[in-house]
């Protein structure tokens, strides 16, 4: 908001409606598309050699598929039963899959990082999966079946009921099989470029600075419940108590006081909207919602972000009867002021739900960016000391 209380043009301020579930998976569609890809052209890689060993094994039963024929058994049923044979390998590989992936869930979940949420009876094979398996079994048992059986119920009657004239397995359909023997080569070729970039992109990856030193680094993820630290009030209305500060300062004194540890900290998140009181932002593009993080003063210790302009609060700034004060990232400095020095700016932030902080922060230092993710663009940030906040929010969370 400018000083005149309205809202200025802004290009990220478009409406998007999405599903819980594309909510819940943002960021993962790719992965998960690419997984499905890889899993693809392996099942093909499979069926293209399992297509050649049935080539070669047909060819060896040349001469069974003629004596048959030779004694009146019918083309049909030839055909019949090598598809059916085909079939049954087909759906026994299907069902080896399935246990090797019941088998793959367990140790997937007995090896996962305890603080993943994702739970073991939250993962597990439903009846669309097997569905497929079915009739991708089906499928394959038919199509890779098809074309032994028509070849070996065609046989040269006469050159393979003299043993003397029988031809040697590889000479036998050799165009479909070096068909296959080349989309395999194709296929697995396809995999390792694919592996070699993905490699290649891991280590461009390790190159990315996210803002912040990362080594010897921990994040755990502590959500308080109950009456002691916060109460739902209405309209959604989250007010928290003192016993939640009380709370993560003891919990950051005790994590602190472990052999081994240098530095803690403690940092939450919301958003808010900004309203400038010192100085006009000139920016056509400034951000209608930016990241509202609560710190203590050794979050950037801890982290190590580098202090580009100004200084950092300290114990005695942030605490609850001293003047209210805030460092912004780089990103929001700007976004906000392009062309002026933020410091000593007064500005306030807006919860919604007519909710804000009652009284101005004063920018006291600009940080640099840290990324949420390694491909995430940085978002813009304000950093306000923990003990300075409001004890009504909206959101139950």
């Amino acid at each position: 908001l400018d000083e005149s209380g309205a809202r200025p043009a802004d290009k990220w301020q478009h409406p998007k409606v999405e599903t819980l579930q594309a909510s819940f998976f943002a960021g993962w569609e790719e992965t998960f598309y690419l997984l499905f890809a890889v899993s693809l052209t392996v099942l093909l890689i499979g069926c293209a050699n399992v297509a050649n060993m049935l080539l070669a094994r047909a060819s060896t039963r040349e001469k069974e598929i003629a004596v048959r024929l030779a004694v009146g058994a019918g083309r049909s049923r030839l055909i019949r039963q090598l598809v059916t044979e085909s079939v049954l390998l087909s759906l026994l590989g299907g069902l080896a899959g399935l246990l090797l992936t019941l088998w793959g869930i367990q140790l997937f979940v007995a090896l996962a990082p305890e603080y993943w949420t994702l739970r073991g009876d939250q993962m597990d094979i439903d009846g669309r999966v097997l569905v497929f398996t079915l009739l991708v079994s089906l499928l394959t048992g038919i199509l890779l079946g098809l074309a032994p059986a028509f070849r070996c119920s065609r046989p040269n009657l006469i050159g393979s009921l003299k043993e003397g004239l029988r031809r040697s397995t590889g000479g036998t359909h050799p165009l479909l099989r070096k068909m296959l023997v080349v989309s395999e080569i194709g296929l697995a070729l396809a995999l390792l470029v694919g592996a070699g970039l993905m490699v290649n992109s891991f280590f461009r990856l390790q190159r990315v600075d996210p803002g912040y030193d990362p080594s010897n680094l921990l994040e755990a993820r502590i959500f308080v419940q109950g009456s002691r630290y916060w109460e739902l009030m209405e309209g959604d209305i989250k007010r928290v108590k003192p016993g939640a500060d009380l709370f993560f300062e003891e919990l950051v004194e005790r994590v602190e006081g472990l052999p081994g540890v240098k530095s803690a900290a403690v940092v939450g998140r919301t958003g808010c909207s900004l309203r400038i009181l010192g100085k006009a932002s000139n920016s056509p593009d400034q951000p209608s919602r930016v990241t509202y993080r609560l710190v203590d003063e050794g979050y950037f210790r801890t982290l190590r972000l580098p202090l580009l302009r100004g200084r950092i609060f300290t114990e005695q700034e942030g605490g609850q009867g001293s003047r209210w004060v805030a460092v912004v990232n780089e990103t929001l400095a700007k976004h906000l002021f392009p062309d002026q020095d933020p410091i000593g700016t007064l500005i306030q932030a807006d919860f919604g739900f007519n909710i804000d902080e009652g009284q101005p922060r004063e920018i006291m230092g600009v940080v640099g960016d840290e990324k949420g993710g390694l491909g995430w663009e940085p978002s813009p940030a304000i950093y306000v000391p923990q003990r300075q906040h409001i004890w009504e929010l909206p959101g139950a969370k």
